[in-house]
């Protein structure tokens, strides 16, 4: 896409700011509007003076991920028993609790109010009988 100013994106903000070569940004799953819209999950990282690994930040490279599709294939291979994925439905959230997929693809950005008690897996069981996985 010819003439477009993304230095205030936070992906190119991000890459300007590693350190050195080795390091990277990985940024919050989120729409590109640049890219249509589409939902991406994005990695980037500054573009060094002569390639040197130390060198002066003069660029950012961003690497947009179709978070679509993998947020599929990952929900698509959750393994359920026989009947249960018809009355089950799998989400990914972040670490701020926004649904960045959802099985039947609904409240994308919703917040959902998983109850994690700090643990970083277990389950819990709803008071009306419906219950929660953390993995």
């Amino acid at each position: 896409m010819k003439n477009l100013n993304v230095s205030s994106e936070e992906w190119f903000c991000r890459a300007l700011e590693t350190r050195d070569g080795s390091e990277f940004a990985a940024c919050d799953v989120s729409r590109n509007e640049a890219l249509d819209g589409a939902l991406v999950a994005t990695y980037a990282t500054a573009i060094r003076e002569n390639g040197n690994n130390n060198g002066r930040p003069i660029g950012a490279l961003g690497i947009f991920f179709d978070w679509e599709k993998q947020g599929r294939a990952v929900l698509d291979g959750v393994r359920l028993a026989e009947g249960e994925r018809s009355r089950t439905r799998c989400l990914i959230v972040d670490s701020k609790n926004r649904i960045i997929a959802a099985s039947d693809g609904a409240g994308i950005f919703s917040t959902y109010p998983l109850r994690t008690q700090g643990a970083a897996v277990g389950s819990y069981v709803e008071s009306e009988g419906t219950s929660s996985v953390l993995r």
